[in-house]
């Protein structure tokens, strides 16, 4: 698939969302409802996960629709995997080290956005496009040497041979 130079800008718009909600939800929690700041940016981080993989599926990385709950899927346990590790920065840079939790807020999410743009475009919105043959269907390829084009989707129309 051809790079998209575009979604890079999608990706940097959606961010900036994604980091405006993160942030002025956090210090919303925790400012007016009292929600300690470590579960206040915990429970923003699980709501801005839902709103990112809807937005980057239909905006960021369009036409690479594959199936939606196996791009769902991936998409949370990669999320799940850099929100832990967000998470886990945050508890450091904050309580372990005393440090504001507004500018650890603001660091934290900067330093994974990069990674995320590359690993989402390449593994999670890539895998089983809709041209992807499942395992089922890999199976009833006739892969003998006179099966003619091994290439050919089975799922499309058998034309005669000539």
């Amino acid at each position: 698939m051809t790079p998209d130079p575009w979604a890079a800008v999608r990706f940097a718009v959606l961010s900036g969302l994604s980091f405006g909600v993160n942030f002025f939800l956090t210090i919303f929690l925790h400012e007016n409802l009292r929600i300690r700041e470590e579960w206040a940016f915990a429970l923003v981080l699980g709501l801005t996960t839902v709103m990112n993989f809807s937005l980057l599926r239909l905006f960021v990385y369009p036409g690479r629709h594959g199936r939606l709950f196996w791009q769902f899927g991936a998409f949370v346990a990669s999320s799940l995997g850099f929100r832990i590790l967000e998470w886990l920065l945050f508890v450091v840079c904050h309580q372990g080290l005393g440090f504001a939790y507004q500018p650890v807020i603001a660091a934290t999410l900067l330093a994974t956005f990069v990674i995320k743009f590359f690993y989402y475009g390449s593994v999670v919105f890539t895998r089983h496009s809709r041209g992807t043959l499942r395992p089922d269907e890999i199976e009833q390829l006739d892969m003998s040497p006179d099966a003619g084009d091994i290439t050919q989707d089975p799922r499309a129309a058998k034309s005669p041979s000539l």
